[in-house]
């Protein structure tokens, strides 16, 4: 069973106010996956955000459940790592890099 956590109102709060702030109409959520399923790409296209990807080596299944729902969201499974893959995204206005590191170590 996939962890599905309510997103943080505090990381919510943030995405807002970039968009408002900077006119943001592009993101990509790395890592976006972990715990929340997207829930921050699904949060910034409700407020304006017309084209988003998610990027992240494992795509959950109520990732792409969900996803279905945003015509402007395109998601993407690969290594964070891979450079070559990573520089083949397209041009965005920002990225969410939430968690990431906190779940990529073994303290």
């Amino acid at each position: 069973m996939e962890m599905d956590s309510p997103t943080h109102p505090f990381k919510s709060d943030l995405i807002e106010i970039a968009i408002g702030s900077y006119g943001i109409k592009s993101v990509v959520d790395v890592g976006g996956c972990f715990g929340v399923n997207g829930g921050y790409t699904f949060h910034a296209q409700e407020h304006g955000v017309e084209r988003a990807t998610i990027l992240d080596g494992r795509l959950t299944e109520l990732t792409r459940e969900r996803a279905r729902a945003y015509p402007g969201l395109t998601l993407k499974t690969m290594a964070l790592a891979d450079r070559e893959a990573v520089a083949a995204l397209p041009g965005v206005d920002a990225a969410f890099i939430y968690d990431v590191l906190l779940h990529q170590v073994d303290p």
